[in-house]
């Protein structure tokens, strides 16, 4: 993505709104199609690479600007590179590195995954996670720029804003307006209504064995859109986009999250049709004791399909997959695993 003056055609790699020559508007460009001009393979590590040989590849879009690309696949000179759609989202997961601004990083993952498959009387529930309580920054809660992208999103694809619902399960007689100041979520609440779900009514469903005490307010529900910070222990088992759905249900979120991931993929009593999506451009770094820092990650993941995304952060971020994820397998798309692969013990 780049950003192109429309009177003196002068090219920027970083967002920008106007050309600082002419002062005219700027077009963003989105090329799809890439030519392979030139290679280098690279066989010294580096702090920030070291794992080698790789190879950088400098590419010329259909507009005859250029990029690079790390990769460790072959590829030749005059090889052509086109950045497609997903054919089905069966078991994928999408992967985008975000690097200069994160709305660039979302309308790739919308255009790559396909976006959401909604229609304009939907009634979208976003999950968002608060309880840590801390401003955004620290990459302990929900980003609340990803969410008002993704309700702009919904919104220009017709979703009006009274169809779209904030959610997550706080401790009772929590004070939420002060927890939406305190988190930036203050002036997103005053356009789409914001739910503790520990105070809302529940109703129990027995499925395949086994009840669960669901919020009414999900009954119905078209679409959640399921957005949990990237929280990762060193020292334990991670499943962050499986817990954070096992939140839905009141108790212990460990036994929350055993029943959930026994659900059928396709089973929607419980849980509606889901669409997870992780901000990694910042991360929560933990141990079982303590905060240890935040990362920067610089990525954006999404799948339908949480045990799916889980599996593939445990390899990306090299921690331990939780025994409910173990068995799950997945199809990375969009960058390649050995590329963005960042171990959290370098």
């Amino acid at each position: 993505m780049y950003y192109s003056c429309k009177s003196c055609h002068k090219v920027w790699y970083y967002p920008i709104e106007k050309c600082v020559f002419c002062h005219q508007p700027v077009d963003r460009i989105v090329p799809k199609r890439f030519t392979i001009r030139a290679i280098t393979n690279v066989e010294v590590p580096s702090r920030e690479n070291p794992k080698v040989p790789y190879a950088v590849l400098m590419l010329e879009d259909e507009q005859g600007n250029t990029h690079t690309m790390k990769t460790f696949r072959d590829f030749a000179v005059g090889d052509v590179l086109v950045d497609d759609a997903v054919k089905t989202m069966n078991r994928t997961v999408v992967a985008v590195k975000q690097k200069y601004d994160l709305e660039g990083a979302f309308e790739r993952l919308m255009r790559i995954s396909r976006g959401f498959d909604i229609t304009e009387t939907a009634r979208i529930m976003i999950k968002i996670s608060l309880k840590a309580g801390t401003a955004p920054h620290l990459g302990s809660i929900t980003n609340p720029q990803l969410v008002k992208l993704v309700i702009n999103h919904l919104y220009h694809h017709k979703v009006k804003l009274e169809q779209i619902t904030l959610c997550d399960r706080l401790p009772a007689e929590t004070d939420v307006k002060k927890i939406l100041a305190k988190t930036d979520y203050a002036s997103i609440a005053e356009k789409v209504s914001f739910v503790n779900l520990t105070e809302q009514a529940h109703e129990t469903i027995p499925v395949l064995g086994q009840l669960f005490d669901i919020p009414r307010i999900l009954l119905g529900t078209n679409l959640l859109i399921n957005i949990p910070p990237l929280t990762l222990q060193t020292d334990r088992e991670n499943a962050p986009a499986l817990f954070s759905l096992a939140e839905l249900i009141p108790g212990q979120v460990e036994s929350s999250a055993e029943k959930v991931a026994k659900l059928p993929k396709n089973n929607t009593e419980v849980i509606p049709p889901t669409v997870t999506i992780i901000d990694a451009s910042i991360g929560s770094i933990y141990t079982q004791q303590k905060y240890l820092r935040k990362g920067q990650f610089k990525m954006l993941y999404l799948s339908n399909e949480a045990k799916c995304l889980d599996r593939a952060l445990a390899d990306i971020y090299l921690t331990q997959a939780h025994d409910l994820i173990t068995n799950a397998s997945y199809e990375l798309h969009g960058e390649e695993l050995e590329v963005i692969s960042h171990p959290l013990t370098r």
